[in-house]
Parts: structure tokens; C-alpha cells; sequence
């Protein structure tokens, strides 16, 4: 009975140290999607960076709500600054830095608010994807395989944010085979939407984002309507 028992207790240790190690999968994915857009390195040594953003939102029916341009300048030298600016009836910024951020609307300036901060760390964290998964506080969890839009196989990365005050649940979605990231769901209170990379734009050596569709889907990822396009123009 006692060596049964030995070796029930290294069989049972076999089985358990035989199980991939969760962790490894996740951070070997989001690496290898990592240098797919060019790399940590060059991510890390990209000081200035200036782009337009040209945004088209669409109502459920097809027809265009509005349509806007911003330009983004961040600048990462000694600490992160940026502002980002669009026209609508006023003109109207954008301006972060050391951690605060507020807005100004034509010759106004506002107080420093959350508001403020939400908008630019929205646009700040669409354009650094991937490379933002590797944030302190990101917990990522590898979902398996799937088919999304075109029949498209993806790897797919539940990403959390527990420490977040607002929880919204995020998929990332990589290629099967060249890992790059080729889209994205967000699940918004009661909505949905997915969003997909449709092509890319090489800028200081790394492959951002060049052209987006936002598409309005139900739960199961099923797409409802087109709801807004982004065009990024890197200068």
C-alpha cells in the first residue's frame, strides 16, 4: 500500500507539472504580437509623435452623423505631454501633462478635470496598442482560438483591468499565424463594439494603425451597423 501511494503521489506531481504554464502563454503571445508591430525597442526610443485623426461616425441607418479631424502631438521625453486638437463650432484642445489634463474651448481654459484626462488617455491607449498590454495592472487571459469577420482565425486575449474605477471587458484579437493585432471587442455597459484594423501605417519603425472600422455588434459578436471609420495620417 505505501509504495502505491508513492507512486500515486508522483503520478499525480507528473500530471501537474506537465500543465503549460498559463502566464508563459499570454506573454509569449502579446511579445510575439509585440515585435510583429516592430518591437519593444523602437516603441521605447519614439519621442515625438504627430498624427491626424480623421473620424466619420455613422447613425444606424447608414447615413454620416458627423464628421471631425484631430491632430495628436505626443511628445515623450522627459515625461509624457500631448495635446490633441479638432473644430467643431469652437475650436477645442486637449492638453496633458504630468498626469492632469484639461480643455480649452476657444480662448477659454478650463480647470484641470477627468474629463479631460479620459479623452486623452482614450486616444493615447488606441494608438500604443500592443504595447500597452504590457501596463502595470493589465491581467490578460488567453481565450483560444476563434473566427471573427471574413472567417478570419484569430488568438484571442481577454484584457481586464481590475485596479480601473470603470470596468469594461476588452478582446484582443491576433493573427493566428503573424500575430499582429488585427482587431478588437469592447463591451460598453450594454453595448458592444468591435473594431477592426483594416490597414497599417509604418511610423519610426513600428506598425500603427492606419485605417479602423467600429462596427455596433450584439453580444455574440454578430454585426449590427457600421458606426464610425478612422483614418490616422502619421506625418
Amino acid at each position: 500500500m505505501k509504495g502505491s501511494f508513492i507512486l500515486f503521489i508522483a503520478f499525480c506531481f507528473l500530471i501537474f507539472s506537465c500543465k503549460p504554464n498559463k502566464t508563459s502563454i499570454e506573454s509569449d503571445l502579446v511579445n510575439k504580437c509585440i515585435t510583429a508591430h516592430g518591437g519593444i525597442d523602437n516603441w521605447k526610443s519614439l519621442k515625438n509623435t504627430n498624427y491626424t485623426k480623421n473620424i466619420t461616425l455613422f447613425l444606424e441607418d447608414g447615413s454620416v452623423e458627423k464628421s471631425i479631424s484631430q491632430t495628436h502631438h505626443y511628445i515623450n521625453a522627459e515625461g509624457l505631454t500631448g495635446t490633441i486638437e479638432w473644430k467643431d463650432s469652437l475650436n477645442r484642445k486637449v492638453t496633458y501633462q504630468k498626469g492632469t489634463a484639461y480643455k480649452t474651448k476657444g480662448e477659454q481654459k478650463e480647470e484641470n478635470s477627468q474629463a479631460a484626462l479620459s479623452t486623452f488617455n482614450s486616444a493615447y491607449y488606441v494608438l500604443n496598442m500592443p504595447w500597452k498590454l504590457l501596463d502595470d495592472g493589465t491581467h490578460i487571459t488567453y481565450e483560444g482560438l476563434d473566427t471573427i469577420l471574413n472567417n478570419k482565425i484569430v488568438h484571442t486575449l481577454k484584457v481586464e483591468y481590475p485596479n480601473a474605477g470603470k470596468q469594461e471587458a476588452w478582446e484582443y484579437y491576433l493573427d493566428k499565424d503573424e500575430y499582429q493585432l488585427i482587431a478588437n471587442k469592447v463591451h460598453h455597459g450594454t453595448t458592444y463594439s468591435l473594431i477592426t484594423n483594416d490597414s497599417y501605417f509604418t511610423y519610426g519603425g513600428l506598425k500603427f494603425n492606419g485605417k479602423r472600422t467600429s462596427y455596433m455588434v450584439d453580444s455574440l459578436g454578430e454585426v449590427l451597423y457600421i458606426r464610425a471609420k478612422y483614418e490616422y495620417i502619421f506625418e
